[in-house]
C-alpha cells in the first residue's frame, strides 16, 4: 500500500494572525510527495502547512523532522462521505 509521504524539514512553528486580528495559531511547514492524474509521483514535492499536535495544556508540539505518512485517524465518515479532520502524521520508520 501506498502512503502519501510527507517530510518535515525544522521543527519551527510559524504564528499566524486569526482573521479579524483575534489571537493567533500556529503551524508548521512541510513538503508532501503527490502524484500526478496518471499516478506518476511529481518531480518536486508541495509545501504545506499544517497543524501540529498539542498537549494537555494545548501548547503545540512540533513534529521533529524527518519522513512521516499520514495516519488513518486523519479521516473520518461525515453524512456518508469520507472526510479529511485535521492530519495527523505518523513517523516512517528506517
Amino acid at each position: 500500500m501506498n502512503n502519501l509521504q510527507i517530510e518535515i524539514e525544522t521543527a519551527d512553528l510559524e504564528t499566524r494572525q486569526k482573521k479579524g486580528g483575534e489571537g493567533s495559531y500556529q503551524v508548521q511547514r512541510a513538503y508532501v510527495h503527490t502524484l500526478n492524474r496518471d499516478g506518476s509521483p511529481k518531480r518536486y514535492p508541495e509545501e504545506i502547512a499544517l497543524f501540529p499536535p498539542k498537549d494537555n495544556s494545548n501548547n503545540p508540539i512540533p513534529y521533529k523532522p524527518g519522513k512521516y505518512v499520514l495516519d488513518p485517524r486523519s479521516f473520518r465518515v461525515q453524512g456518508g462521505f469520507l472526510d479529511m479532520s485535521f492530519p495527523q502524521l505518523v513517523a516512517v520508520k528506517v
